[in-house]
């Protein structure tokens, strides 16, 4: 059997996995940035339910919350929203909110994913209840490494092109993000995409026909 680790040197090695896992995810942030900039990026555009890719999003982020202590609610006004997008893509923008909205919400409060329709568009809210973001820095919040130098709540850090990338994902369907802010309340990141024609359901009848 090999030798149990000290106390202090666990510490430091779980530092130091810690510290490479954001390397790497700075790294990746980085390629995929500089790969949609450059046009490089390849998105494979189908026909979604959007209420599904926001539902697995909320599974996939389970684990985050619970460790965060945080709850999170799904609540959906239109059952039948559909886009045209890429899934993966779209995942990664709403994941990026959404993982964003636990690590600044304080523990014990709860984070709402809502899926509505705006105008002409579908509406993706993600909502967090923790200490919202400064006017001042309202210009700024979808700049790189804007939340790394200016953002720090509850401790957290990223690499601070989460929302950089995720704007730039929206952008290339056709959509817009921004969000809404009250300090001291809440924070509401939105992401409005263009409709697309409902997905009709396929049965074992219409099979046939």
């Amino acid at each position: 059997m090999g030798e149990i680790l000290p106390v202090q040197a666990r510490k430091l090695v779980s530092l130091a996995h810690g510290n490479s896992k954001r390397l790497v995810r700075l790294i990746d942030d980085i390629l995929d940035m500089e790969k949609i900039e450059a046009g490089r990026m390849t998105f494979h555009f189908e026909p979604l339910h959007l209420v599904s890719l926001v539902q697995r999003v909320v599974v996939d982020c389970q684990a985050l919350a619970e460790q965060a202590k945080i709850s999170i609610s799904c609540r959906i006004q239109n059952a039948d929203a559909c886009v045209n997008g890429d899934s993966d893509r779209l995942m990664q923008a709403v994941t990026n909110l959404l993982s964003n909205a636990i690590k600044f919400s304080p523990s014990g409060n709860s984070v709402e994913v809502v899926v509505n329709t705006h105008a002409s568009m579908h509406r993706i809210e993600v909502t967090d209840h923790g200490p919202g973001i400064p006017g001042e820095f309202r210009e700024d919040i979808f700049k790189r490494f804007s939340q790394a130098n200016k953002i720090k709540r509850q401790g957290q850090t990223g690499t601070g092109l989460g929302l950089s990338i995720t704007k730039l994902i929206v952008q290339q369907h056709g959509g817009e993000i921004d969000f809404l802010s009250v300090p001291g309340l809440r924070t509401t990141f939105f992401i409005d995409l263009p409709r697309a024609e409902r997905i009709p359901v396929v049965t074992a009848a219409s099979n046939l026909n």
